[in-house]
Protein backbone atom coordinates (compact mmCIF):
# COMPACT_ATOMS: atom_id res chain seq x y z
CA UNK A 1 0.00 0.00 0.00
CA UNK A 2 1.44 3.75 -0.88
CA UNK A 3 2.22 5.65 1.70
CA UNK A 4 0.32 8.81 0.13
CA UNK A 5 -3.09 8.19 -1.77
CA UNK A 6 -4.95 10.85 -3.70
CA UNK A 7 -9.10 11.16 -3.13
CA UNK A 8 -11.78 11.97 -5.19
CA UNK A 9 -13.38 10.29 -8.47
CA UNK A 10 -9.82 11.79 -10.14
CA UNK A 11 -7.68 12.91 -7.30
CA UNK A 12 -9.61 15.97 -5.17
CA UNK A 13 -5.72 17.26 -4.99
CA UNK A 14 -5.91 16.52 -0.99
CA UNK A 15 -2.99 13.91 -0.01
CA UNK A 16 -3.96 10.97 2.25
CA UNK A 17 -1.35 10.04 4.99
CA UNK A 18 -2.01 5.90 5.39
CA UNK A 19 -1.09 4.04 8.10
CA UNK A 20 2.13 2.61 7.16
CA UNK A 21 3.46 5.96 6.38
CA UNK A 22 2.56 6.74 9.81
CA UNK A 23 3.97 3.71 11.25
CA UNK A 24 7.17 4.81 9.75
CA UNK A 25 7.27 8.13 11.21
CA UNK A 26 6.47 6.96 14.55
CA UNK A 27 9.23 4.31 14.46
CA UNK A 28 11.85 7.03 13.35
CA UNK A 29 10.78 9.26 16.92
CA UNK A 30 10.80 6.01 19.05
CA UNK A 31 13.66 4.38 17.76
CA UNK A 32 15.74 7.86 17.99
CA UNK A 33 14.49 8.41 21.58
CA UNK A 34 15.87 4.82 22.21
CA UNK A 35 18.99 5.85 20.89
CA UNK A 36 19.31 9.26 23.02
CA UNK A 37 18.51 6.79 26.39
CA UNK A 38 21.21 4.63 25.29
CA UNK A 39 23.57 7.02 24.51
CA UNK A 40 22.74 9.79 27.96
CA UNK A 41 21.74 7.43 30.28
CA UNK A 42 23.39 3.61 29.56
CA UNK A 43 26.80 5.80 28.43
CA UNK A 44 26.85 3.46 25.05
CA UNK A 45 29.08 4.56 22.19
CA UNK A 46 28.22 4.91 18.88
CA UNK A 47 29.02 1.44 17.72
CA UNK A 48 27.42 -0.01 20.78
CA UNK A 49 24.45 1.54 19.79
CA UNK A 50 24.48 0.77 16.79
CA UNK A 51 25.02 -3.04 17.86
CA UNK A 52 22.13 -3.07 20.38
CA UNK A 53 20.00 -1.88 17.72
CA UNK A 54 21.08 -4.50 14.90
CA UNK A 55 20.19 -7.12 17.65
CA UNK A 56 16.91 -5.71 18.70
CA UNK A 57 15.90 -5.11 15.06
CA UNK A 58 17.13 -9.27 14.70
CA UNK A 59 15.18 -10.52 17.37
CA UNK A 60 11.58 -8.83 16.36
CA UNK A 61 12.64 -8.21 12.53
CA UNK A 62 8.39 -6.89 11.98
CA UNK A 63 9.28 -3.90 13.96
CA UNK A 64 12.74 -2.98 12.47
CA UNK A 65 13.43 -0.39 10.36
CA UNK A 66 10.23 0.82 7.54
CA UNK A 67 10.65 -1.14 4.53
CA UNK A 68 9.92 2.37 2.66
CA UNK A 69 13.97 3.46 2.82
CA UNK A 70 16.40 3.89 5.34
CA UNK A 71 15.68 5.64 8.50
CA UNK A 72 17.69 8.82 8.73
CA UNK A 73 17.85 11.62 11.30
CA UNK A 74 17.11 15.52 10.40
CA UNK A 75 19.08 17.59 12.85
CA UNK A 76 16.81 19.54 15.32
CA UNK A 77 16.04 23.25 14.72
CA UNK A 78 17.93 25.85 17.02
CA UNK A 79 16.38 26.11 20.43
CA UNK A 80 14.80 29.91 21.04
CA UNK A 81 17.61 32.20 22.56
CA UNK A 82 15.49 32.05 25.93
CA UNK A 83 16.03 28.22 26.29
CA UNK A 84 19.64 28.86 26.50
CA UNK A 85 20.79 28.09 29.98
CA UNK A 86 17.84 26.38 31.39
CA UNK A 87 18.82 24.11 34.55
CA UNK A 88 17.65 20.65 33.95
CA UNK A 89 19.09 17.44 36.36
CA UNK A 90 22.91 16.61 37.26
CA UNK A 91 24.11 14.02 35.12
CA UNK A 92 24.82 10.54 36.23
CA UNK A 93 26.57 7.49 34.99
CA UNK A 94 25.21 3.93 35.44
CA UNK A 95 27.81 1.13 36.08
CA UNK A 96 28.09 -1.05 33.44
CA UNK A 97 25.88 -3.84 34.43
CA UNK A 98 23.12 -1.43 35.10
CA UNK A 99 23.65 0.06 32.01
CA UNK A 100 23.26 -3.41 30.32
CA UNK A 101 20.05 -4.07 32.14
CA UNK A 102 18.68 -0.29 31.11
CA UNK A 103 19.28 -1.31 27.79
CA UNK A 104 17.44 -4.38 27.99
CA UNK A 105 14.28 -2.28 29.76
CA UNK A 106 15.04 0.51 26.92
CA UNK A 107 14.43 -2.42 23.98
CA UNK A 108 11.33 -3.62 26.01
CA UNK A 109 9.46 0.17 26.59
CA UNK A 110 10.61 0.33 22.39
CA UNK A 111 8.59 -2.35 21.95
CA UNK A 112 5.83 -2.40 23.78
CA UNK A 113 5.50 1.32 22.35
CA UNK A 114 5.63 0.34 18.87
CA UNK A 115 2.86 -2.43 19.59
CA UNK A 116 0.67 0.81 20.78
CA UNK A 117 0.96 2.88 18.13
CA UNK A 118 0.64 -0.03 15.71
CA UNK A 119 -2.89 -0.97 17.78
CA UNK A 120 -4.05 2.78 17.52
CA UNK A 121 -3.74 3.29 14.01
CA UNK A 122 -4.91 -0.12 13.04
CA UNK A 123 -8.01 -0.08 15.54
CA UNK A 124 -6.96 -3.38 17.15
CA UNK A 125 -6.85 -2.39 20.64
CA UNK A 126 -8.33 -5.74 21.90
CA UNK A 127 -5.86 -8.14 20.26
CA UNK A 128 -4.72 -10.08 22.88
CA UNK A 129 -1.23 -10.27 21.75
CA UNK A 130 -0.61 -7.22 22.30
CA UNK A 131 -2.22 -7.47 25.65
CA UNK A 132 0.19 -10.09 26.45
CA UNK A 133 3.36 -7.93 25.18
CA UNK A 134 2.13 -4.94 27.10
CA UNK A 135 1.99 -7.22 30.45
CA UNK A 136 4.98 -8.35 30.01
CA UNK A 137 6.71 -5.14 29.33
CA UNK A 138 4.81 -3.12 32.39
CA UNK A 139 7.99 -2.89 34.54
CA UNK A 140 10.69 -1.59 32.02
CA UNK A 141 7.87 0.47 30.34
CA UNK A 142 7.00 2.48 33.22
CA UNK A 143 11.18 2.46 34.77
CA UNK A 144 12.34 3.77 31.29
CA UNK A 145 9.87 6.66 31.30
CA UNK A 146 10.21 7.47 34.84
CA UNK A 147 14.50 7.60 34.38
CA UNK A 148 14.17 9.32 31.17
CA UNK A 149 11.91 12.04 33.10
CA UNK A 150 14.19 11.71 35.81
CA UNK A 151 17.91 12.29 33.81
CA UNK A 152 15.92 14.87 32.10
CA UNK A 153 16.06 13.09 28.25
CA UNK A 154 13.19 14.05 26.64
CA UNK A 155 11.04 10.81 25.34
CA UNK A 156 7.29 11.69 24.32
CA UNK A 157 6.79 9.43 22.03
CA UNK A 158 7.90 6.68 25.17
CA UNK A 159 5.46 8.26 27.19
CA UNK A 160 2.57 9.34 25.17
CA UNK A 161 2.75 5.64 24.33
CA UNK A 162 2.36 4.83 27.77
CA UNK A 163 -0.14 7.13 28.53
CA UNK A 164 -2.54 6.00 26.08
CA UNK A 165 -1.99 2.00 27.47
CA UNK A 166 -3.02 3.78 30.60
CA UNK A 167 -5.89 5.49 29.11
CA UNK A 168 -6.96 2.35 27.59
CA UNK A 169 -6.53 0.26 30.57
CA UNK A 170 -8.69 2.28 33.07
CA UNK A 171 -11.15 3.12 30.20
CA UNK A 172 -10.42 6.85 30.58
CA UNK A 173 -9.74 7.63 26.79
CA UNK A 174 -10.12 10.64 25.37
CA UNK A 175 -12.54 11.56 22.30
CA UNK A 176 -10.15 13.62 20.53
CA UNK A 177 -11.77 15.78 18.30
CA UNK A 178 -14.83 15.66 20.17
CA UNK A 179 -14.92 18.82 22.44
CA UNK A 180 -17.19 17.13 25.04
CA UNK A 181 -17.15 16.45 28.32
CA UNK A 182 -19.47 14.68 30.71
CA UNK A 183 -19.71 13.06 34.41
CA UNK A 184 -18.25 9.66 35.44
CA UNK A 185 -20.02 9.22 38.97
CA UNK A 186 -23.08 7.92 37.27
CA UNK A 187 -24.54 6.93 34.38
CA UNK A 188 -22.45 8.21 31.36
CA UNK A 189 -23.97 11.75 29.58
CA UNK A 190 -21.85 13.64 27.10
CA UNK A 191 -22.10 17.05 26.54
CA UNK A 192 -21.26 19.48 24.15
CA UNK A 193 -21.16 23.27 24.81
CA UNK A 194 -20.86 25.81 22.57
CA UNK A 195 -18.00 28.06 24.18
CA UNK A 196 -19.00 31.01 22.06
CA UNK A 197 -22.22 31.64 23.36
CA UNK A 198 -21.83 29.51 26.97
CA UNK A 199 -25.11 27.56 26.10
CA UNK A 200 -25.33 23.39 26.14
CA UNK A 201 -26.23 22.58 22.39
CA UNK A 202 -26.05 19.20 22.47
CA UNK A 203 -26.27 16.75 24.97
CA UNK A 204 -26.40 12.67 24.41
CA UNK A 205 -25.89 9.41 26.48
CA UNK A 206 -22.68 7.50 25.07
CA UNK A 207 -23.51 4.55 23.67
Amino acid sequence: MPAPAHTGPDGAGRVVTTAPADLAHVDTRLDAEAHDLLRDVAGFAPDAIAATFRAWHAARPELGPPASGAVGALPAPPAPASAAGLPGPAPTELHPEDAARFAVQVEQALYASKVMARAALLDRLAEGDHVRVWADAQAAWRTVVATAARAGVPTPGFAAALGSYDALRTGRTPYFGAHVYGSIDGPLTITNTNTNTNTKNMKRKKR
